[in-house]
């Protein structure tokens, strides 16, 4: 399988169920889940899991934070960066 996301998204409404797990099993590992998608209607959330369920695909586990939180490691980021030899004054 790929390392990348390769996400099946507009037009899946329009698949069935059939056509829907041969693009998973040819590798296709991700979708717009659920009603998410604003441009295009997706399938109803519950059918996207009876179906996952039916394939034995497990949805991958997603961490929320507070947006302080990634406040937070965006400043950490840029302190690291500053430090790092590739990094100079210019104005200096």
């Amino acid at each position: 399988m790929p390392q990348s996301h390769v996400r099946l998204s507009a037009g899946r409404e329009a698949m069935n169920e059939q056509m829907q797990a041969l693009a998973f099993f040819a590798g296709a590992n991700s979708i717009f889940y659920g009603d998410k998608l604003l441009t295009t209607a997706n399938p109803q959330a519950d059918k996207d899991m009876q179906l996952f369920a039916r394939l034995g695909i497990q949805p991958e586990a997603r961490e929320e934070h507070a947006d302080e939180v990634h406040q937070a490691a965006i400043e950490q980021a840029l302190v690291e960066q500053k430090s790092s030899e590739q990094f100079y004054n210019a104005a200096v």
